[in-house]
């Protein structure tokens, strides 16, 4: 994908999410977190849906190598349980290029099934071209 032309507020997908108590305890391992609460509540940590989220924004815009991720900001508003589908968002905050050097932010949006917020989050790439 050409990052050039990108446009503020152009959504790079929208989907339905739905994490497994698997795909929690896979991603409470990677993060280090040997916290048993989400397993033991059912609760989704929202850091798991955006993370995957994340992982579908960069396969779909194929982001070049050398890429640096070098913010994030996460509001959360509701939680979710394993299972329950949610519906995420990304679109184009704001693409910016300075001196050779691209400063994209992306918008994760998530709510529920009942269209509660569940989250509004930020992620900043700065990219080399």
């Amino acid at each position: 994908m050409n990052l050039s032309l990108l446009q503020k507020d152009q959504i790079i997908f929208k989907k339905s999410i739905a994490l497994s108590q698997d795909q929690i305890a896979c991603y409470l391992d990677a993060v280090g977190d040997k916290s048993t609460l989400f397993l033991d509540e059912a609760i989704v940590p929202p850091m798991a849906i955006l993370a995957q989220a994340m992982a579908e924004a960069m396969a779909a815009i194929k982001l070049p190598p050398g890429t640096v991720h070098t913010s994030q900001d996460l509001e959360v508003d509701h939680l979710t349980s394993v299972g329950a589908s949610v519906e995420c968002t990304c679109a184009i905050n704001s693409n910016t290029l300075r001196s050779d050097i691209r400063f994209l932010v992306l918008e994760f949006k998530c709510t529920s099934a009942s269209r509660d917020r569940i989250f509004v989050a930020r992620t900043t790439l700065v990219v080399t071209e």
